[in-house]
């Protein structure tokens, strides 16, 4: 993996099932290790806002949240920023600024970070649990495979 500096970070409630997907995924893959010191996971609860302060000096920001698409459970969406704008999704989660509102304050601020979004289809996001449903535990494997790649893709 080349220098680049990258942020990944998973948002989302993990009191509430699938709503705390991003966090889990991130958290999970930090576990694993391997990663250059260039590479930064965060777990980023439900306050996207939080995330500005620390993209000083990063080169690419990662992005994953439960996000509904209207696609079956367990769907992935990578997206950019733009193609967040025109989807229409009902938000990424239940933060106090969506996603895209959050990465166009921090444009304004002068972080113009290219940014890759993926979203996972939720199941169950109304359930007290701090486990996933089974739908997206099964896949777990999967996104993890996926998030590594994207990962290194753009280390690349």
């Amino acid at each position: 993996m080349a220098d680049k500096r990258i942020l990944v970070v998973g948002f989302g409630n993990t009191l509430l099932r699938d709503e705390g997907v991003g966090v889990h995924l991130v958290g999970d893959l930090q576990s694993r290790g391997g990663f250059p010191q260039t590479v930064e996971f965060r777990r980023g609860g439900t306050s996207s806002l939080d995330i500005i302060p620390y993209l000083a000096g990063i080169d690419h920001l990662i992005i994953v949240d439960a996000m509904k698409g209207g696609d079956k459970p367990g769907t992935v969406y990578r997206l950019t920023p733009a193609e967040l704008k025109t989807t229409e999704v009902s938000g990424l989660s239940l933060h106090q600024l969506d996603v895209s509102q959050t990465l166009a304050l921090a444009a304004r601020l002068g972080y113009n970070t290219p940014t890759t979004i993926l979203g996972i289809e939720p199941f169950n996001m109304t359930d007290h649990s701090l486990e996933l449903s089974p739908v997206l535990q099964a896949k777990m494997p999967e996104y993890l495979k996926i998030l590594e790649d994207l990962v290194k893709e753009i280390a690349a």
